[in-house]
């Protein structure tokens, strides 16, 4: 998940919440805490690296699915 992933998914948890308090929510709490909690899990991924660390992951993974997908054309 990238950050802008994470970013995002946050303020979806921030607007379930605000429905939820107004009594419009369609999500159970706990719904939404184990959501929550799958964005936390995901944040890990950014806690020891720099971010020449996440470039170089990140480019490593789409070459690694690029080459995957042409070898699957072959």
């Amino acid at each position: 998940m990238t950050k802008l992933d994470i970013i995002n998914r946050l303020w979806s948890h921030v607007g379930d919440l605000l429905l939820l308090v107004k009594g419009q929510g369609v999500k159970p709490l706990e719904a939404i805490e184990a959501e929550m909690n799958e964005t936390a899990a995901a944040c890990q991924a950014y806690t020891d690296a720099d971010d020449d660390e996440l470039f170089q992951l990140m480019v490593k993974k789409e070459v690694d699915k690029a080459v995957s997908k042409i070898a699957s054309l072959m």
